[in-house]
């Protein structure tokens, strides 16, 4: 009978390589910089402010985003110190698939496993619709609008409603996501801190911009540009009054009742910052409470721009207005949301100011993607490693890039935004669905966090991170608190049918369909493996070497 580590590569001379090394070459190569950019980055604020959060303010109006990004920071910190502490007690590359099937069960890891997988295929499904119908459609609307050129409208308006250019550009988006992941950690090191400046940049130019600009410039400026278009020489209180007579609420009184469900909204973004624990095995330093507080660094640094940036914005553009564009009150003959590029071109006259602000943050979108694939990447390394899947998945280049895991990350997702474009119809849809599908996973390591001390002392009392609180470790509460943060945000989606889920019928057969194929996996390689004589289930019983 074959022993744990026979399930691991082995080298020619039949000795065995060091895992990590062999599936990525990244040996504590990832450095606490990286890891910070990894854990901001799906928290980024350039996605709250353009892809959700203002839509919020026609949609629950009353509540107050100032308060919600209060509430939600705590759920963050949860899910932060949840996933960086036991990480930092398993600095193992697989994320919660190696931690929760070392302190649970394995058929449990592997189950957490796929729900994030799918969680992750749907969301970067969302990145590249987003990449074209948040960014590279409306910012050639915009410039065409601001700067009086029909083409560019008409190009915009035909990305923004063609299935067939939303998909092939949405392919394109994945390819080159592919491609950065393809080139060796020192290429994709180098073009995730230019996508992250150029990201950053945009937005700090937007916010210097607005800050400088007054509500009443603003206004004038507004009237001026699209009044050209419309021809109507009040075109900012035109929006008011649509807005009104829709129906919209554009100065609802304070409500604690509205403003709970943007706690959910919120949750889009706000508390993804636990990645670089994928690369757990290669992180600097990965094995101290420093890996747990850089994730909830990011996370604070994302929801404090974002209280900022809004505060901002409220003041240039003005709430009322801003919940009037948003809620439908932009006239007919602009067919451009009120994205932040474009209200930034409308105060500098500039069209082209703000397709280059569209540009900065379509380069957000393959950025984030990029994230999104450490967790498939990774957890294929951890599944080969254990034996649940063939060592062909951790074949490398010769530039050390996981190509085989790549590809085939990339083919499903493309599959994916098939579904998402021709099937959902609804990019919102999509992401709701791969929240809901990535809090049952986050729920469930939250809950192994909990019980952590208990199910394997041994470890945890040998790891850097033994601390309590009234004598409770801090791993447990920080479990606790993501438990209550998981179930509180999963009840509030399945409360509000605005937040996207008004037909659950879709959503549970993802559910239960992921659930069916975790079971059958693991059921087949479980008896699979044992047909060869190797015992996979004992390769649970300790960490997987580095």
């Amino acid at each position: 009978m074959s022993t744990p580590n026979d399930t691991s590569p082995e080298k020619s001379d039949g000795s065995q390589q060091i895992f990590t090394r062999q599936a990525t070459g990244l040996v504590r190569s990832v450095s606490p910089l990286t890891s910070l950019i990894i854990n901001f980055t799906p928290g980024n604020p350039v996605q709250a402010i353009a892809a959700g959060l203002l839509f919020a303010l026609s949609l629950f109006a009353g509540g107050n985003i100032f308060l919600a990004i209060v509430l939600i920071l705590p759920m963050t910190l949860a899910f932060s110190y949840a996933y960086g502490l036991l990480t930092a007690a398993m600095p193992r590359t697989g994320g919660d698939y190696t931690l929760v099937s070392r302190i649970l069960h394995p058929s449990l890891g592997v189950g957490v496993a796929f729900f994030q997988a799918v969680a992750q295929f749907l969301s970067v499904s969302f990145f590249a619709i987003a990449f074209v119908q948040i960014a590279i459609a409306p910012g050639l609307t915009a410039w065409g609008v601001i700067d009086g050129h029909p083409t560019l409208v008409d190009w915009g308006n035909t990305l923004a409603t063609s299935q067939g250019w939303q998909l092939g550009l949405g392919i394109v988006m994945i390819a080159l996501t592919a491609l950065i992941m393809a080139g060796g950690w020192g290429w994709t090191s180098r073009a995730l801190f230019v996508l992250a400046a150029m990201t950053i940049l945009g937005l700090v130019v937007t916010l210097i911009i607005a800050i400088f600009t007054s509500h009443a410039e603003f206004i004038a400026a507004f009237n001026e540009v699209l009044g050209s278009s419309t021809g109507k020489a009040n075109s900012y209180d035109d929006v008011l009054s649509t807005a009104t007579s829709a129906g919209v609420i554009l100065d609802p009184p304070v409500s604690f009742v509205k403003t709970i469900p943007l706690l959910a909204v919120m949750s889009t973004f706000a508390i993804y910052t636990y990645f670089s624990s994928y690369v757990g095995g290669e992180l600097r330093s990965g094995g101290t409470i420093g890996t747990a507080n850089r994730m909830a660094l990011a996370g604070i640094l994302n929801l404090s721009i974002v209280f900022v940036s809004v505060l901002i914005f409220f003041h240039t553009f003005g709430q009322d207005f801003l919940t009037a564009a948003y809620g439908g009150g932009m006239p007919a003959e602009v067919p451009v949301p009120p994205y932040y590029f474009f209200l930034v071109g409308v105060v500098t006259h500039s069209g082209i100011v703000a397709m280059l602000l569209a540009l900065s943050l379509a380069a957000f979108w393959p950025l984030i993607a990029f994230i999104a694939f450490l967790q498939p990447v990774r957890t294929s390394f951890a599944f080969a490693f254990d034996g649940i899947l063939p060592k062909g998945v951790t074949k490398v280049s010769r530039s050390h890039s996981p190509y085989i895991a790549v590809i085939a990350t990339a083919i499903v997702c493309s599959i994916t935004l098939v579904w998402a474009i021709y099937v959902a119809k609804s990019f919102f849809t999509v992401l709701v669905y791969a929240t809901v599908m990535g809090l049952v996973a986050m729920s469930t390591l939250g809950f192994a966090a909990m019980v952590f001390p208990w199910r394997r002392p041994e470890i945890y009392r040998a790891s850097s991170t033994v601390r309590s609180l009234l004598g409770i470790p801090l791993v447990s509460i920080a479990g606790a608190a993501a438990v209550i943060s998981g179930i509180t945000l999963l009840f509030l989606f399945f409360k509000y049918e605005a937040l996207g889920i008004a037909d659950t019928a879709p959503l549970f057969q993802w559910l239960g369909g992921t659930i069916l194929v975790a079971i059958v996996f693991y059921v087949a390689a479980i008896y699979y493996r044992r047909s060869q004589g190797v015992d996979v289930l004992r390769a649970y019983a300790e960490i997987p070497p580095e």
